[in-house]
């Protein structure tokens, strides 16, 4: 039996109570109420006591859950989990829950600016939470947390594709400019045992870096290097300097400072790689990508850049496009059009 075709009517009301869903997964994963489950069956007095909850509140809760499919009801009234729910636990090894916390503290929130952002091309972040991303994320510790885990998981997605991509084969020495915790240089590293690294970030980050480095077999071929890629010397005299999702979070003028810092160091023969979704011509050719745009309107001052603007935007820098090398990103992207590449350049 076929399922009936919604009615644009009922796609657009779909669309307009999608905050209903929002806030039903961010409240399951915020009460830890998939890892109480996690072992069977409970009734719902009983999760409510483990997870202090109102009993009355919580059974009506859990029946939103059920008509989601995050939850099945057994015969006996109790609650457990559904294949979507397991997906909540904290130990599952696909787990969203971090993902969903911070959807649920950061962008959820935010959204309630998107109106504010497109009328006045300030960020919606900044009305709703009274200062910049970055800042906000450095007074609140644990939800700069979340986002970097999710930065990092999605430097993990890319990376097999920019190894496979991209010849590092004769590279010595590779600057990874603003870096993170140093998944993507450890894996250049990994597949290229002649080269060495240099890992350029934040003194915050680096902590997290050098053990992530060392865990990973790579720290005797791989330094760090604290500095602010605004406005410090960026590490002179490397083969290749890379800059992996990092520019669409600026406007023009801090991408520009970026630029001029790593162009200002490389030697006439070395290569700047820019890392970064290209906005593709027609929109459904990379919805994500264009998603990832909305983002960036949101939360910063940044955007993603077609390949036209990379080239502009990189001859001000002194330097110019040699190569574009599509890549494809691979499990949280899976199934889904994005348009990421990596835009090699040298100096004019």
């Amino acid at each position: 039996m076929q399922t009936p075709q919604k009615t644009p009517a009922e796609i657009v009301r779909e669309m307009a109570g999608g905050f209903t869903l929002t806030q039903v997964v961010y409240t399951a994963v915020k009460l830890g109420i998939a890892d109480h489950l996690k072992n069977g069956s409970m009734a719902s007095h009983e999760l409510a006591h483990a997870v202090d909850a109102n009993p009355q509140s919580l059974h009506r809760f859990l029946r939103m859950m059920v008509v989601v499919n995050l939850l099945l009801q057994k015969e006996d009234g109790g609650f457990i989990l559904s294949a979507l729910g397991e997906l909540l636990r904290t130990d599952h090894p696909d787990s969203l829950r971090n993902r969903i916390l911070y959807i649920g503290e950061v962008n959820y929130p935010a959204a309630q600016g998107m109106s504010h952002a497109v009328q006045t091309g300030e960020p919606g972040f900044d009305h709703i939470f009274g200062m910049p991303f970055f800042e906000y994320f450095s007074r609140n510790p644990h939800t700069g947390a979340l986002f970097n885990e999710l930065m990092s998981q999605g430097v993990e997605d890319r990376v097999a594709g920019i190894v496979a991509a991209y010849d590092f084969s004769k590279a010595r020495t590779i600057v990874d400019v603003g870096g993170g915790k140093g998944t993507l240089i450890t894996a250049i590293l990994k597949a290229n045992p002649q080269a060495t690294g240099i890992l350029f970030d934040a003194p915050t980050v680096l902590a997290e870096a050098e053990n992530y480095l060392a865990d990973n077999g790579v720290a005797d071929r791989c330094r760090t290097v604290a500095g602010d890629f605004f406005q410090d010397t960026v590490p002179a005299g490397a083969d290749i300097y890379i800059l992996s999702n990092i520019l669409h979070d600026w406007e023009d003028a801090r991408v520009q400072l970026i630029l001029n810092n790593c162009s200002g160091v490389m030697p006439p023969d070395s290569r700047l790689l820019v890392i970064e979704q290209l906005m593709p011509e027609q929109v459904l050719d990379a919805p994500v990508t264009v998603a990832s745009d909305v983002s960036m309107m949101l939360l910063l001052r940044g955007r993603e850049r077609t390949e036209a603007e990379y080239g502009e935007i990189l001859s001000l820098a002194g330097l110019q496009v040699t190569s574009l090398i599509p890549f494809a990103a691979t499990r949280i992207y899976s199934g889904r059009k994005t348009n990421w590449a990596i835009i090699e350049s040298k100096r004019l």
